[in-house]
């Protein structure tokens, strides 16, 4: 108080009390690097704000304009000298070894109000001359008060200093100039929880880059893919120490539309710093990765688990103190209000099924099932139920990201569904590695005369003991339980409970459309009017497709063009053959006009009752992000086709080293094809990045949900 007494008075000695003069020469300061991931790219402030500067979105800067602006010459993830150990003496914020955040990013959260949790501050002052910064904080109670001392030019760059993310006081003087001004960051903190839309699937942070002098045996070679010497920087097998994302089995990404998001309330927001807590996870549903840990078949070795649920690696790294690891504690009768679990359809595979149910309790047949793999590694995880901390104890977020719905619907069988060839030998084969494990809604399915084993297949399917397909589990049983409404109901009661967070702080995105061009006049929230894409075909009672409001291939024909020919690059390690024995060559992959129309019209299940259901707890649901990639498709763009080249042309070939998988251009297109995922995510695990959002439709989607977050505020 003394000091600010006489500080008050000394400037009214100065003569320095004009109300123009205060307002002219106001302190001007701003959290030099903003966000939390960043921390671990600097070894002091100035390096780490100087990171954050390269990157950062510029003030009202739109996506679009950033990604313009980073892509000369080519965009490149900000994690990936870290990946690539490229002796830049930074390291990941993530260890994905042992799944856990460094610490660096941790004390923000789980130390926020305490004096050493530190930040860096840009200080200036527009005036010419010397400025003589005095910072105070601490609390003189607990004589931990500090003042730090810097003198610097006024104006231009102005000086970093560090203070506490709680606050500071600062102190400038200048010849006869002085003022004092109050620091008091915003803390932020962001969680992004869901499935491959929001983990960023398709754009890893090292993606392959391709060598110059690769030789084509023909415009139908698809085996140059597979082999690793083609590429720049060799990618090993998935599993290996050689690291391509920020989670290698989870395939996160700085590129998803998650990131992109927290990125830019960071990059706009000068006063406030962000936590971004990143756990969405490819592959993961509401139970099998959400709420229960994630089986991973195509990880390499025997840890086939996620260690902990996304929901347990959120409490863990938000409970302040830290959780006991060992414990686990059941779902409460609150948090089910009457829902019964066994109502909800389980996927096959070793994980969270039919067969081994997880009910959310330690003890139950999944944490049975997992007593051996925790027993032989020695560890308490993963397991049934919640970790234990009271939710009082928990840092809330300010904000949820949420990605999901699409994998409890089905999304990966249903596109693997309209997507496989058209023509192959071998139909075991075909049905072991190719075929869906859930098939489509019976009335969007392809007709037994085009694709006749693969409509047998889920005949066969629907016939089976307790059989399914995508449409029941969105609607549920009969009486509606186990419905996509009840699942997400179950979901946001259990965030309520467990982090504290309100519904309206939840953010999530509509699934986007890829395939139309038909720009609909309806409300994006409700259901498309199907019709609208079809013609009566004249003097014949039947339809057709109205090819100008959707894409597609030609049907049944091989093309050098398709830009899903990529996909064969998988298909000699997945089976173990060569091509010829098993005849891979003549595997055609088509999305002809009429699966993309059946394709559509089967997400129409699922789109409108996630709408109704998540708008109807009160989550801001973005409907908008459906139509975000209207004028995107697959069919636009550059490098559709793989670089050997189209019917034989040579004009049509491409050199593989030019492969920009972060390109800006226009017109181009906001997913990844067969082609584009190949080039991308050289790897076993390759083709699970196609008709995936690329850094385009990533920012196309963030954009949407940057508007709704402004308009709720």
């Amino acid at each position: 108080m003394k000091s600010t007494f006489f500080n008050i008075l000394l400037a009214l000695s100065t003569g320095l009390t004009s109300i123009g003069s205060v307002n002219a020469q106001e302190v001007e300061w701003e959290v030099a690097n903003r966000f939390a991931p960043f921390v671990t790219q600097g070894a002091d402030e100035q390096a780490r704000a100087a990171f954050f500067d390269r990157f950062k979105m510029l003030e009202s800067e739109s996506y679009e304009e950033w990604h313009k602006r980073l892509a000369s010459p080519r965009f490149q993830s900000p994690y990936l000298t870290a990946l690539a150990g490229a002796n830049s003496g930074n390291r990941m914020h993530w260890d994905q070894t042992n799944s856990v955040h460094d610490d660096a990013v941790l004390k923000f959260v789980k130390h926020e109000d305490e004096v050493d949790t530190t930040i860096g501050v840009r200080l200036s002052l527009e005036r010419e001359g010397e400025c003589e910064w005095a910072v105070s904080f601490g609390d003189e109670a607990k004589n931990t008060n500090k003042t730090l001392r810097k003198t610097s030019p006024c104006n231009g760059e102005g000086v970093i200093v560090s203070i506490p993310l709680s606050g500071a006081k600062v102190f400038v003087t200048s010849g006869d100039f002085q003022r004092e001004h109050n620091l008091n960051p915003k803390h932020v903190v962001i969680v992004g929880l869901g499935d491959s839309y929001g983990s960023g699937e398709g754009n890893p942070d090292f993606p392959g880059v391709w060598k110059s002098d690769i030789k084509f045996n023909s415009e139908r070679d698809f085996l140059w893919l597979s082999d690793k010497n083609n590429l720049k920087f060799k990618m090993e097998a998935y599993g290996s120490e050689e690291k391509r994302w920020i989670d290698d089995n989870c395939h996160r990404s700085f590129f998803s539309h998650q990131s992109l998001l927290a990125f830019r309330l960071a990059s706009q927001e000068k006063h406030s710093f962000v936590s971004f807590l990143h756990y969405a996870c490819t592959g993961a549903e509401i139970f099998d990765g959400i709420l229960v840990p994630q089986y991973q078949a195509w990880v390499t070795g025997a840890d086939h688990y996620v260690s902990y649920s996304q929901l347990n690696f959120a409490m863990r790294d938000l409970c302040r103190p830290a959780v006991d690891e060992g414990k686990y504690f059941p779902v409460t009768s609150e948090e089910k209000a009457g829902i019964n679990l066994n109502d909800f359809h389980r996927r096959g595979g070793e994980g969270n099924n039919s067969k081994r149910p997880s009910n959310l309790e330690p003890g139950d047949k999944f944490s049975r099932k997992l007593g051996a793999y925790r027993r032989n590694r020695k560890i308490s995880y993963p397991d049934s139920g919640f970790l234990g901390c009271p939710v009082e104890n928990i840092r809330k977020p300010d904000h949820v990201f949420l990605s999901i719905g699409g994998n409890d619907f089905g999304f990966g069988d249903v596109v693997k569904y309209y997507i496989v060839p058209s023509i192959w030998s071998f139909q075991l084969i075909a049905e072991k590695l190719l075929f869906p494990d859930i098939c489509p809604s019976p009335a969007n399915r392809v007709s037994n005369k085009s694709v006749k084993f693969l409509h047998k297949y889920c005949k066969n399917k629907d016939g089976q003991k307790g059989a399914y397909h995508a449409g029941d589990i969105v609607t549920g049983n009969s009486n509606g339980n186990g419905s996509i409404k009840q699942r997400l109901t179950l979901l946001t009661n259990i965030l309520n409970y467990r982090l504290g967070v309100e519904n309206a702080q939840i953010l999530m995105p509509q699934y986007p459309d890829a395939v139309r061009k038909l720009v609909p006049s309806e409300d994006a929230c409700a259901e498309l009017d199907m019709n609208a894409f079809l013609k009566r075909l004249p003097g014949k009672d039947g339809v057709a497709i109205r090819k100008e409001l959707i894409v597609g291939d030609l049907a049944l024909k091989y093309s050098s063009a398709s830009p899903w020919n990529g996909l064969k690059s998988a298909t000699p390690r997945i089976v173990g053959f060569t091509p010829a024995q098993n005849n891979i060559e003549k595997w055609q992959f088509n999305f002809t006009h009429w699966d993309a129309f059946l394709a559509v019209r089967e997400f129409e299940v699922l789109r409108p009752k996630l709408a109704e259901a998540a708008t109807g707890l009160g989550i801001n649901f973005v409907c908008s992000t459906r139509d975000a990639f209207l004028g995107y498709d697959f069919e636009q763009g550059s490098r559709r086709n793989l670089p050997n080249g189209v019917g034989g042309d040579p004009a049509k070939a491409w050199n593989a080293s030019e492969w920009d998988p972060y390109i800006y251009e226009v017109p181009t297109r906001a997913v990844r094809t067969g082609n584009d995922t190949a080039l991308t995510q050289p790897g076993d695990k390759q083709i699970t990045g196609a008709v995936h959002p690329n850094l385009t439709g990533h920012r196309l989607i963030a954009e949407e949900m940057y508007k709704a977050m402004r308009r709720t505020e």
